[in-house]
């Protein structure tokens, strides 16, 4: 069994900018304090082994019925395409005057692909942009990473999921070319919707389609390599009530196998800060911060 440690919500502020929020689902009596309390005690049920050759996910806690317990994938913020913008700001730092998501993107998955790893992400069934908050609400995410009354907490949080690994220098550096990258966000993020297509066109068939609306009332970040999060198996049992989960294992993992040369350990660290960052980022557009934070390691 791994360990389960409760954080309290993820932040006090009142600050963040999104709309899902697990308070108003507990005033609303969408959920009562007891069921939340009794999921966030038992997450550790709702964990099974990562099927390596699934399709990545998203954190979405909303689920595809479809897909079977026994083929899923690593959870990871806005599934393969996510990972293009930490590549941005962690890797390509030469030149923030050029480039586009959708260079960074296709790097990405051409990247994944070669070291072994199967991509994905989703769309939904609401028609809203391509369906994944981490991409349709990534021009949001990157204003609020560089806002000033937003900083402190995104800081907290990135240094809370790296621990030890945490490097004061390497993060101002990230928030740096975040800060230089926001000038031109509009041409840089232009047409980023199409990372899904050639996701799609990878797989050579449609990416997972998630149901419903969202009830995310925990965030759950594991740190045990080879596990992911049940997650309909999970709504299913608190009746529609939702987990985000974010697999961070599977950053550290695409980290190390993107840059494996002893000589490239600061990319490594810059890759693993920007996409640790930038998470967090897109919570803070797509929630209030109520979300009750569990962390769950070996």
């Amino acid at each position: 069994m791994a360990t389960i440690t409760q954080l309290g919500s993820i932040t006090t502020q009142t600050n963040w900018r999104g709309s899902i929020s697990a308070q108003k689902m507990l005033d609303d009596g969408f959920v009562s304090l007891a069921t939340l309390n009794d999921a966030a005690s038992k997450v550790d049920d709702f964990f099974c082994p990562e099927d390596q050759g699934a399709e990545a996910r998203c954190i979405d806690g909303r689920c595809n019925s479809g897909l079977p317990e026994s083929h899923l994938g690593a959870q990871v913020p806005g599934g393969t395409p996510g990972a293009a913008l930490a590549y941005r700001l962690g890797v390509i730092i030469d030149d923030f005057s050029t480039g586009s998501f959708l260079d960074d993107a296709h790097v990405m998955l051409e990247k994944s692909l070669a070291l072994g790893f199967v991509p994905g992400d989703h769309r939904d069934t609401h028609g809203h942009g391509v369906g994944c908050g981490a991409i349709d609400k990534m021009d949001q995410a990157l204003q609020a990473m560089v806002a000033p009354e937003l900083v402190a907490d995104n800081e907290r949080l990135t240094r809370a999921v790296l621990g030890a690994g945490f490097d004061e220098n390497i993060y101002m550096h990230v928030m740096g070319a975040a800060l230089i990258l926001a000038g031109r966000a509009d041409e840089y993020l232009y047409g980023r919707e199409k990372s899904i297509d050639e996701v799609e066109e990878k797989l050579h068939h449609q990416v997972s389609v998630l149901e419903g609306d969202h009830h995310e009332c925990l965030m759950v970040l594991n740190v045990v390599p080879g596990t992911t999060f049940a997650t309909k198996r999970f709504s299913d049992t608190y009746t529609g009530m939702q987990a985000f989960n974010y697999d961070v294992w599977r950053s550290f993992e695409l980290a190390e196998k993107l840059f494996p040369s002893i000589h490239d350990q600061v990319k490594k660290q810059q890759f693993v800060h920007a996409r640790i960052a930038t998470a967090v980022a897109t919570l803070m557009v797509l929630t209030d911060g109520t979300q009750r934070l569990v962390v769950r390691s070996s």
